[in-house]
């Protein structure tokens, strides 16, 4: 069954006059590169909606737009016409605080929409979103992260600036510094666990890459050059098909993608699911976990579940891919589960050969 969106007001549409409503606007960046655009806020409308010509620019700098077999049909009861959507946009939002924090949410395309960017009370409410109208103030949190978004009144859509309270902003540096402090003592003592490096905190600042720069940055991490088991000439043959599937290599920032050729199975057996109780976490390395789950959903590598099957999180250190600074690192503990999988019994063959 369609979903009937109504934006605005909900009455009767022939005693409305939309150019007569009051509503809250602002500008928000979909990266930190890339300009604010005019974003509606609007607790009357429960979805979020992005215009056309907003989802063609985000598409030209890489981000996704999907097909949804249910169309969603959209209502506005102020200007009485309706739309049917059937493509998402995935939509970036950057809001501005100690370090810029993005959030990627999913809105339906509609045509001839005069706002870029709707933000609904769905996704309003998912970002704890507190709005005082008198003040024409938003308060934002997303993972442990506060923003306050400044509004203005608007009844012809005109621009409103995106600010950040500067006595929020001094409260959080504080506590962010406090933070780390108490990371670093307590990841002194076990500095050298087995862990891969956690990569460039700041990559998702550069994200989309082109072709060309994604294969540079692929041969700087290969550290080609420094290869001195190679001749020139078997050098640039390696660059040249290094280039050519640059994309098989993942960087930091760059979203994983879903591999459907092969569904992994784990043989338990006729075990019966395993459950066990999430460890308890210091107050240092909460927002830490919290912030770091945020970004695998965002990035696509986990996704909710309420599976019968559950495993313990812990949060480890590691030296970085220099071996300098001490980093902390998101990791699962399954060694019950791996104490009743059935593993092959087949070995693995000569891998130094063609078949």
């Amino acid at each position: 069954m369609p979903l009937f969106v109504t934006v605005g007001n909900t009455g009767n549409h022939h005693d409305v006059d939309a150019q007569r409503r009051h509503i809250l606007t602002t500008l928000i960046q979909p990266r930190c590169d890339l300009p604010a655009v005019k974003t509606l806020i609007d607790t009357c409308c429960s979805v979020s909606l992005v215009s056309e010509d907003y989802a063609n620019e985000l598409r030209r700098h890489g981000f996704c737009c999907r097909t949804i077999n249910t169309p969603v049909e959209v209502g506005m009861a102020a200007e009485g016409v309706s739309f049917t959507s059937s493509s998402l946009q995935e939509v970036p939002l950057v809001f501005n605080g100690v370090d810029a924090h993005c959030v990627r949410v999913e809105c339906p395309i509609i045509k001839d929409l005069q706002w870029p960017l709707i933000l609904g009370i769905n996704h309003l409410s998912l970002l704890h979103a507190k709005i005082n109208c008198h003040t024409r103030v938003v308060q934002l949190e997303h993972g442990g992260w506060h923003a306050t978004l400044n509004c203005t009144a608007s009844t012809g859509g005109e621009k409103s600036a995106l600010e950040f309270s500067d006595v929020l902003k001094d409260e959080l540096t504080r506590e962010r510094q406090l933070l780390n402090e108490a990371r670093e003592h307590a990841f002194e003592d076990d500095a050298n666990r087995d862990l891969p490096p956690i990569g460039d905190e700041n990559a998702d600042k550069n994200f989309p890459r082109s072709d060309d720069q994604y294969a540079k940055e692929v041969i700087a991490e290969i550290r080609l050059d420094e290869c001195t088991n190679l001749s020139t000439a078997q050098k640039n043959d390696l660059k040249k098909v290094i280039t050519k599937w640059c994309r098989i290599f993942h960087l930091p920032g760059e979203k994983f993608e879903e591999i459907r050729g092969y569904k992994h199975h784990i043989d338990t057996g006729d075990h019966e699911p395993l459950y066990c109780t999430p460890y308890p976490l210091p107050e240092s390395q909460v927002r830490f976990v919290k912030s770091e789950i945020d970004r695998m959903i965002a990035e696509g590598i986990c996704r909710p579940s309420e599976s019968s099957w559950s495993s313990p999180i812990l949060v480890v250190a590691k030296k970085d891919e220099h071996g300098q600074k001490v980093r902390p690192r998101l990791v699962i503990d399954y060694r019950r589960l791996n104490s009743i999988t059935r593993f092959d019994a087949y070995r693995i063959g000569p891998i130094h050969y063609p078949r």
